[in-house]
Parts: structure tokens; sequence; C-alpha cells
């Protein structure tokens, strides 16, 4: 590799490892960054112990991998597990710096799930209904062999649909131990009624990007994710390079890794950062003597969208179809988080006005609530849980007051 490749990936080192507060350092913009501020991207270690791909096979012949984010490997049943979904085109990496928080204020365990389609996880089938998703839990649940466990879902927009359907089905059919639901800015009103839209809104949005941190200071700068630190860790999950169709996360170094270092130029003729785990391919003598650069150069990285959600047009209205009704009718305690009020539906507010649920409104936020301000979601989930008894929390925490 040239000096001048080197020197260039060494003035975008990511920032040392460690669960401390993040801050937004200068980079140079050599690699497509705004000067001043820091796009580079965060690997996931940085928030996460342990990242495992689970296996898991359907009766209909539907294979997948599911990409899984732990903090805690060791399971202590005294401990409840927390299972964060997230929305649609994000990843698990869309919690980062909510777990984080979270971690100081509670104890509890984590895990954080990359669904069918999305971030690392693979599948050979293109369902995306509720029913598949559903499945998918209930199967990793037991391949996990957490069933027993008391078990804490909180998801965000589609992610909060899935843990509204699930929740009722496991209670129902005795899958899990479900002892609380906390949903993040999805009500069933409102989201049908923003779908007429959503194809416009996907089509505004960029096809493509040149690198990683291009993308990263898109997305902060267009106010899908107002939390840059976030925005760093959790856009790379949203990602593919568009040649090899490998998630953008492949490509994101943790700290200290040199492994891109030490490879000739012939191993990355883009001179791009490959992960540790990546295995570059081996050549033989015989191809070291015979070989003969290509007559065109190779061409860059692009990165496009990790799932083309447009595609997933058909399943819509059946994520959201009769949510606020199911919602209603699950026993466990249960806690609403919304970016504003404008967005309950009557159903919701009726039950709201008798009692059976928690609601809170955070301000300043967009429809990524938990990205935007992680540590205000983090507290609220924790008061609403110590306020059910369900953890023990590690500091004293302040309940949130119903509705406001």
């Amino acid at each position: 590799m040239s000096k001048l490749r080197k020197g260039l990936f060494k003035s975008a080192q990511i920032p040392p490892t460690g669960r401390t507060q993040l801050s937004g350092s200068s980079v140079t913009g050599i690699s497509g960054g705004r000067v001043g501020h820091d796009y580079s991207p965060i690997h996931w270690s940085k928030f996460f112990d342990k990242m495992d791909h689970v296996e898991i096979s359907h009766d209909d012949g539907c294979r997948e991998t599911l990409c899984v984010y732990r903090i805690s490997n060791s399971l202590d049943p005294e401990i409840p597990i927390i299972i964060f979904l997230h929305g649609g085109g994000y990843s698990a990496l869309t919690w980062s710096l909510t777990v984080q928080s979270l971690l100081d204020l509670i104890e509890c365990h984590v895990i954080a799930v990359d669904l069918r389609g999305h971030g690392e996880s693979s599948t050979n089938s293109n369902d995306l209904s509720t029913e598949k998703f559903v499945n998918d839990m209930m199967k990793l649940v037991h391949e996990l062999a957490i069933q027993d466990c008391r078990i804490i879902l909180v998801g965000h927009s589609m992610g909060g649909a899935l843990a509204v359907h699930f929740s009722a089905e496991a209670l129902m059919q005795k899958w899990a131990n479900i002892v609380a639901l906390v949903v993040i800015d999805v009500v069933e009103g409102s989201a049908l009624e923003s779908l007429s839209t959503m194809n416009t809104v996907l089509r505004n949005r960029p096809r493509s990007f040149e690198t990683i941190i291009k993308a990263i200071e898109w997305c902060v700068r267009s106010g899908q994710i107002r939390n840059r630190d976030s925005a760093r860790v959790s856009m790379p999950g949203q990602l593919k390079e568009s040649s090899s169709g490998k998630p953008a996360t492949f490509y994101v170094l943790p700290e200290g890794d040199s492994t891109n270092s030490t490879m000739a130029d012939d191993e990355n003729p883009q001179g791009f950062p490959l992960r540790a785990d990546a295995i570059p391919e081996e050549v033989s003598e015989i191809d070291e003597v015979i070989f003969t650069p290509p007559a065109v150069p190779p061409a860059v990285y692009q990165f496009t969208w990790r799932i083309d959600l447009s595609l997933t047009a058909p399943y819509w209205n059946g994520w959201f179809h009769g949510l606020s009704a199911k919602f209603l009718q699950i026993s466990c305690p249960k806690l609403l988080l919304l970016a504003g009020v404008d967005r309950l539906d009557r159903d919701l507010t009726v039950g709201q006005m008798q009692g059976k649920f928690q609601m809170q409104v955070l301000p300043n936020v967009g429809h990524a609530v938990h990205e935007d301000s992680p540590h205000e979601v983090a507290q609220s989930i924790a008061a609403f849980l110590a306020r059910h008894k369900l953890v023990k929390g590690k500091v004293e925490l302040v309940p949130s007051f119903p509705g406001c």
C-alpha cells in the first residue's frame, strides 16, 4: 500500500473505544466530511460486548441468519433481558447510544437484533410480512434459550409494531415471558396516513454515497438523525457496498485495527479499510508472476441503501393495521414514547385517558426519537421499568409523569 493511502487512513482514525461520552472532534475533511465536524463511522464494539450471527430455519424452507448484538454474555435469571427492535431501514446499531445511557441507569441484559433483510442479517426469502417477523422472533428467543427469562421489548416505528404483534402472540401462545412493552413513535392512525407519501419520501433520498463519511454527513444535515454521534454508529447499518452487496458495517474498523496497513495494493486495489475478520484472497506464486495491471482502473466503492424500502410496500398495511387495539389489549405494563402528541389516534387517546398505558412526549426530536435524544429516552425507559419494579436502578430514578 502506498504511503499516501496509509496517511489518508491514519487521518480518519475512529475515536478511542470504551463506553464513554462521545465528543465531536475535528477531522481534516479528506474523506469527504465537513471540516470542523467529525462524521467518521464508529465501530459497534464501542457499545456492545459481542456480535453473533444466529442461524434459524422455518418449516417452509426459509433459512436465515439474524445478526444479534449483546451486552452481558452470561445470563443472570434475576436480571431482565431487554430486546431492542429497530425501525424499517435501520439496524440494531440505531440503539447504540440509548443502550449506553440505559446501562448507566439500570441493571439489565441487552439484545439488539438486525431484523430480516436489514443490517448484517441475511435470508433466502423476500417475505417481510408481520407473520414472518413474529415467527423470526419466536425462533430467535428459543434459539437463544431465553423464553423463560423476563423479557422487556422495546421497538421503534416498524420495530415497535413488531414488538406489539410479538408480545400479543407470545403472551397468548406462551412463547415467552414478556413483562413489559415500550413502543417508540408508532401509532396506527398516523402510520397508515403517512403511507401514501412514503414512496415520495424514499424517492427524494440520495440513491448512493461515495463514502460512508458522506452518507453520515447527509444523514445529519438532512435531519434524518439529529444527533451526530448516533448517526456515526447507526448510519453504516443502513447501507451496503453497491458492487459486493456487503453491509457497510463490514468496512468500519474498530479502533487500533491495522489490517489494511499491512495489505498490498493488489489485495485491496481501492485502498479501502477492511474489517479485521475480512479474509483477503490468497495469491499464489504463479499468480504473482503472471499478474498484469487491469487496463481499466477498478471502480471506487459506492454505498447504497441496505434495503429497498419501496419493495416492502405490500407489507406496510399488515405492519400497522389493527395495531392500536392490539396494543391496548396487551396485559403487561406499556409505555408509549412519541415525538408529538398529534400522533395519537382516537383509540389510543381514549386508552390513555383510561390509564391503560403510560405515555410520554419528548420535545425537539424527529421520528428517530431514541437517536436524537438517547439519554432522555433511556431515562424514560428506566423510570418506567423501575416504577413497575421490573429492574434495579444503579442511580436514583426520577419517575416521569404519564402524559407529559
